[in-house]
């Protein structure tokens, strides 16, 4: 059922689909993989020859409005569109924003320090995940469906703790995981999680 857009879900559309189009018409796309991918760091983890540019913090933002493929772009705005619109309502604009963005840096910057892999990453899958947490934690029991499985639905809590228990699986358990960040995805639902622990405890906090 179609949703009225809301302001921050509208404009981080924008921002994602008019990121997509630079990359598509840049006429140096060279450059803009230094700023618009996240080059992970050897801070943790030696790499050796594994990037000519290395990690810059503008990746930490750019990365998570970044997006090589279409169809990778369309799937994370439809769970920005769906999960979204019904998440801001709640937070309101200003803390709706405010989650997004933590979930996506922080997310970003785990993946960046702590992926033992290689690959770079881009993509606001990160961000999209801890947004799905969010949903979980506001309408447990709203049903959410497979985009290839329409006709299929769970809770969503239990589409979250799935999603969750599925990402850890592939990060912790399978050693080729191919070009997707199930560890961005992790780290995403992570991040969500942790950002109303610790908004729950400022809230508690007497002053």
């Amino acid at each position: 059922m179609p949703q009225r857009l809301t302001p921050i879900v509208r404009n981080l559309l924008l921002l994602n689909v008019g990121v997509w189009l630079v990359w598509q018409f840049s006429g140096d796309p060279e450059n803009l993989a230094r700023y618009l991918l996240l080059w992970k760091t050897d801070v943790l983890f030696p790499r050796p020859d594994y990037s000519p540019y290395g990690f810059e913090p503008v990746q930490l933002v750019g990365a998570f409005f970044s997006h090589e493929r279409f169809t990778h772009l369309l799937f994370n705005m439809l769970g920005l569109y769906f999960l979204g619109v019904a998440v801001e309502l709640v937070m309101g604009s200003q803390r709706f924003l405010a989650f997004y963005l933590f979930v996506g840096v922080t997310s970003t910057l785990a993946v960046a320090v702590l992926d033992p892999t290689d690959n770079p990453v881009l993509g606001a899958s990160g961000a999209i995940s801890g947004l799905l947490m969010a949903f979980a934690f506001y309408f447990p029991s709203a049903r959410l469906s497979l985009l290839f499985l329409p006709f299929v639905s769970f809770k969503a809590i239990h589409f979250a703790l799935g999603l969750f228990a599925f990402s850890a699986f592939m990060v912790f358990g399978v050693e080729d995981q191919g070009q997707v960040s199930h560890f961005g995805h992790l780290m995403g639902m992570v991040m969500g999680i942790l950002y109303f622990v610790v908004e729950r405890k400022q809230m508690r906090r007497p002053w």
